[in-house]
């Protein structure tokens, strides 16, 4: 019986209906090769539409040649790119799932390749960490823009693809810049006031429209609220929704923040589930079209709640769709305690930055949903405070070692129970071996109980601690790797 009947049902989008309420939002991978599709992007996403998705939209493409906003990111700006989304788009059809392209054009934003010249931007005015300051866009730069959005939508929809997402939230890339005041000081007629800053967006909205008909689903992703002083507000964000829905587009992708104010468009570990719900469900009272909500939606139950109770029509899932691909088929069959969960840690995050392919704290074969067989058998032992069968990592890490034959075997302390009690097979003794399945468990009784006092609570840490580097020093020593968790 399927548990979360809102997240499942199929969604018109558009002209186009959508299996499911699951989306998955644009993720950088670093996977292409100099903007062209690679083996390895085919199957990443392919992984995803496999896993149950809804609807993909891919990562950042780049609109036009000159600027290059990641070395890995993906291009569509002639018609040589097309063979290769044909192959990506095809397959993510075969699993029903419907698949958009995030285009972009990176303007202050651009990774700064030797070569690249000037950066421009709305005004003379770029983020803080770059070197040179930008110059502004002329008019007529901006018109040949507009049209290069619209052939390269059109390039997509010759591929096959459902539909493209205009990118314009988090004061990111060109469009985001222009409609951002934090970013725009224009006093054209691309500037002033919020009418003036939403002009190119619409008028890149008319030409993909025209290039593509009304079949072809057009999203636009904005931040319900910068966060930041100067910036865009919920209120703004209303009046811009109302006109994005006037101009034609079929689904508002509502996110929130922005590149400036840190942490604020990629929430932090330990961020409240959905931080940006708020924003979708006014957004959502205002027009009549459908609106998303993104950020930290982990796990199914909260996605089901956020629609069912009007916050949101559908729910964006971006890395717990990394950390584990089969997320919604395990929604989907009741199997959500099996889904690996995302912490948060922004590792998929750091490493693109610095140029390497996408990665995952919680999931190592991310990229291709495959693990190769190590040639080298390896004897491991991971160290953990407490250890219980559901732990979600270690099991995972224990599949995996078992697989390729590895010697795997866990250190960790008692059970520890209230009140000074006793683990019953602990008494008269310091430290016991034990085992779970396959796995070996090394045991150690550290102080229990009388969990108010601090004296006590500090004499188990440093006991941890001391028995954590006697391992470290001496067991350790018969093991290849040793891993901590905490």
């Amino acid at each position: 019986m399927n548990q979360f009947p809102h997240l499942f049902e199929p969604i018109r989008i558009g002209k186009q209906t959508v299996k499911n309420r699951i989306f998955m939002p644009p993720l950088s991978t670093n996977l292409a090769d100099k903007g062209y599709v690679t083996d390895a992007l085919i199957e990443h996403y392919s992984n995803r539409a496999k896993g149950g998705v809804g609807l993909i939209v891919t990562e950042v493409t780049t609109v036009e040649p000159t600027y290059t906003y990641l070395p890995g990111d993906m291009s569509i700006y002639d018609d040589s790119y097309i063979p290769g989304w044909k192959k990506l788009v095809d397959a993510v059809h075969q699993y029903d799932t419907k698949i958009l392209s995030q285009l972009f054009h990176p303007a202050y934003m651009a990774f700064p390749l030797p070569g690249t010249p000037q950066l421009i931007a709305p005004s003379n005015v770029g983020p803080y960490y770059a070197k040179a300051a930008p110059r502004a866009a002329t008019v007529e730069e901006l018109h040949v823009i507009v049209r290069q959005f619209g052939e390269a939508a059109h390039r997509f929809q010759q591929a096959g693809g459902d539909g493209v997402e205009i990118q314009c939230a988090h004061a990111h890339g060109l469009l985001g810049g222009f409609l951002t005041p934090l970013y725009n000081k224009r006093t054209d007629e691309y500037g002033g006031d919020i009418n003036g800053r939403l002009r190119l967006t619409l008028e890149v909205i008319e030409e993909v429209r025209k290039m593509c008909g009304e079949d072809f689903i057009i999203d636009v992703r904005i931040s319900g609220d910068e966060y930041s002083d100067g910036g865009l507000t919920l209120n703004d964000m209303i009046y811009v929704s109302k006109q994005l829905e006037k101009a034609g587009v079929d689904f508002i992708h509502v996110s929130g923040g922005n590149t400036i104010k840190r942490g604020s468009s990629m929430p932090a570990p330990g961020t409240a589930p959905a931080p940006h719900a708020h924003s979708s469900e006014e957004i959502k009272k205002h027009v009549h079209i459908p609106v998303a909500t993104v950020a930290r939606i982990n796990e199914p139950w909260i996605a089901e709640e956020l629609i069912a109770n009007g916050k949101t029509d559908i729910c964006m899932i971006g890395r717990p769709n990394l950390c584990d691909s089969e997320f919604a088929n395990k929604a989907y069959a009741g199997k959500a305690e099996d889904i690996r969960p995302c912490i948060g840690c922004g590792r998929c995050l750091n490493g693109i930055m610095f140029g390497k392919p996408i990665s995952c704290t919680v999931n190592p074969s991310v990229e291709t949903n495959a693990i190769e067989k190590a040639t080298e058998k390896k004897k491991v032992l991971v160290l953990t405070e407490v250890f219980h069968p559901e732990n979600f990592l270690i099991n995972d890490l224990a599949r995996q070692w078992e697989k390729d034959g590895y010697d795997f075997e866990v250190l960790t302390r008692a059970p520890s129970y209230p009140y000074g009690k006793v683990y019953e097979g602990y008494k008269n003794r310091i430290y016991q071996t034990t085992f779970f399945n396959t796995i070996k468990i090394h045991r150690f009784l550290v102080l229990q109980g009388y969990q108010r006092s601090v004296f006590i609570k500090i004499l188990n840490y440093f006991s941890f601690v001391f028995w954590s580097v006697c391992i470290v020093l001496f067991i350790g020593r018969r093991f290849d790797r040793v891993f901590i968790f905490q």
